[in-house]
């Protein structure tokens, strides 16, 4: 039984609640999200934390996408992404403030880095086509280095992952990433070809055909968020199945 003061949030799934006092500060929000996160689906954690106004979530979210946990952080990012999406629905002004909040990560007067912030904006475009006609372009051109090209090996995963989130649901608003992506994928890193390789599949450019076919025997391995879950690929997998979806669906010319 809980009094008047304490606030009680349905887990889904488990049949059990988490109780929170009220009103519910900062930190104990960020508290709330991370235990939410250790054991639940990003869309069982937005269910879960609907009584709270979405743009209470987002500073949280952004701190979370830094945890040391990659379980934690990547379901952050799918969380955030799914909060921001939200609210070009409820609240359009809110959803261009937090994705220029991402942007504000990943610029030098920050004075910071900017974890996560890249995957955050790819899932929430991949969820918003009106997002995506807004800040694609931006996205594409952390990938540039004659654009606003991202030093930081770190961050530069997080771009390619964007890329590759959003290749696979828009890869029109992406394509002309494609021609800053054959540094990638011969980069000494094995995460940078795999996650480039993941990204080039669906932008069909037989331009990066001969660099993927050059991947399809290396026996690199990293982990792939994917389908809200890390996986274990090889580069020569996903280059592999890059260049069979090329082939399945065409070119693009």
């Amino acid at each position: 039984m809980s009094c008047g003061s304490e606030k009680t949030l349905p887990l889904p799934g488990s049949g059990a609640s988490f109780i929170m006092p009220a009103p519910v500060g900062s930190r104990q929000l960020k508290v709330l999200l991370r235990e939410l996160l250790g054991r639940q689906s990003p869309g069982a954690v937005v269910v879960a934390l609907s009584p709270f106004a979405p743009r209470r979530l987002v500073g949280p979210l952004q701190s979370l996408m830094c945890d040391g946990d990659a379980g934690i952080k990547w379901r952050a990012v799918s969380v955030l992404g799914r909060v921001i999406a939200g609210q070009v629905h409820s609240a359009l002004a809110d959803a261009r403030i937090s994705m220029r909040r991402l942007m504000w990560l990943l610029n030098d007067e920050s004075g910071g880095i900017g974890w996560g912030a890249p995957e955050a904006m790819g899932d929430a475009m991949a969820r918003s086509p009106l997002l995506t006609g807004e800040y694609a372009s931006i996205l594409v051109s952390y990938a540039d280095p004659e654009g606003n090209f991202l030093e930081h090996p770190g961050l530069q995963r997080g771009v390619l992952w964007a890329l590759g989130r959003m290749a696979h649901v828009r890869a029109g608003a992406v394509v002309d990433a494609g021609r800053h992506l054959p540094g990638f994928l011969t980069a000494a890193d094995p995460v940078l070809r795999g996650l480039s390789a993941w990204a080039a599949g669906p932008l069909r450019l037989p331009a990066l055909g001969a660099l993927l076919e050059a991947l399809v025997s290396d026996p690199a391995v990293f982990d792939l968020y994917l389908d809200e879950r890390l996986q274990r690929r090889t580069v020569g997998q996903v280059a592999r199945q890059a260049l069979e979806f090329s082939k399945k669906h065409g070119a693009t010319t």
